[in-house]
Order: structure tokens, then sequence, then C-alpha cells
């Protein structure tokens, strides 16, 4: 069997993963550096506090159109050492959220 370690990896509109799967997925590849869930749609803040929890190297992280994610789990990436964050069109964010997401350097 093969240990694959990944550095980057991108999962966008794949609309079957589910929050388990992510989780099970980060606790595997700890060294990830980026990560594209855009448009994965059916992942919640459950995703994010696994990410938080087990991808402590983790640079860049896309969530944009992840319709599910909330302020709660913005405000948990703060754990995280991220240098770029896009979370465009998380309609579950409000404006608290987008204010806490300020301190990324967010796409323009």
């Amino acid at each position: 069997m093969y240990n694959l370690e990944l550095d980057t990896l991108e999962l966008m509109a794949c609309k079957e993963i589910s929050n388990d799967g992510i989780s099970a997925l980060c606790k595997k590849q700890q060294g990830l550096r980026s990560l594209n869930l855009s448009q994965c749609i059916e992942l919640t803040d459950q995703t994010i506090f696994a990410i938080c929890a087990n991808l402590h190297e983790l640079k860049s992280l896309n969530i944009s159109k992840c319709r599910h994610i909330t302020d709660k789990a913005i405000a948990r990436l703060n754990l995280l050492n991220l240098e770029s964050l896009d979370a465009t069109a998380c309609y579950g964010l409000t404006s608290a959220g987008k204010d806490t997401m300020n301190v990324f350097h967010t796409p323009t």
C-alpha cells in the first residue's frame, strides 16, 4: 500500500463529497498546503472544524460557493496561518463573518 502525501488538492464542484469524507481526508493528508473545495455544496461548518483540527500547514483555502459555511466556522479559521482564503458566495456568512475574513488575503 502506498502512502501518498499531497501538497495541493483541488476538489472543486464535487457536489457529492461529505463532511465525513473531508474529515477523513484531513486526518490522512495533514501536510496539505492548498485545498480547493469551491462549489462542494454539501459541506458545512463541520468540514472547517476538521480542517482546523488537522491541517496546520494549510496556507490557501478556497470554500467559495459552499453555501452552508457560517460565521462560526470562519471565526475558527483564525487558528490557522492562512495566507489566502476565498469564501465568495458563501451565503451562510453574515457581515460579522465577512469582517472576520478581513484578516486573510482574499481575492479581489
